[in-house]
């Protein structure tokens, strides 16, 4: 897989339609701590890929556009614009660590009034992993 592919790729993985949260979901999101700084419409800051395949190592670093965006919204919706792409996704607070996105958890490394990033770690099969850490602002 290209390089300049894996943003688009793992963007694409958050986006995987699922079924909605349920009720008791959106009322749990809508008392986490979490659930009130993380709803927000974010701009992309940055998206900083680690691949290490086969004992290579390569990092790449998008700049997020004026127009990339992810937005969390209390209905338990995800919207996303990146490089002229919209997309909806559904996502859940796990704890005050984690994430879920369409079902693939992601490690909230970072989340302040002004900051949010996620990490995600896919290792490959005995080929290696790809880390990719999404650098939000607002």
């Amino acid at each position: 897989m290209k390089t300049t592919s894996l943003p688009i790729f793992m963007l694409a993985i958050f986006s995987i339609a699922t079924p909605s949260c349920d009720k008791d979901d959106e009322e749990e999101m809508g008392t986490d701590p979490m659930a009130a700084k993380i709803q927000w419409k974010w701009q992309v800051e940055n998206i900083v890929i680690n691949e290490n395949l086969s004992g290579v190592e390569r990092y790449t670093t998008y700049d997020g556009l004026p127009t990339d965006y992810v937005e969390f919204r209390d209905d338990g919706k995800m919207y996303t614009e990146y490089q002229g792409k919209r997309d909806t996704s559904d996502y859940k607070i796990i704890d005050h660590q984690r994430i879920s996105i369409d079902g693939d958890n992601a490690i909230v490394r970072e989340l302040t009034d002004n900051s949010l990033v996620l990490f995600d770690k896919e290792n490959v099969v005995n080929i290696g992993f790809v880390a990719i850490s999404y650098n939000l602002k607002k």
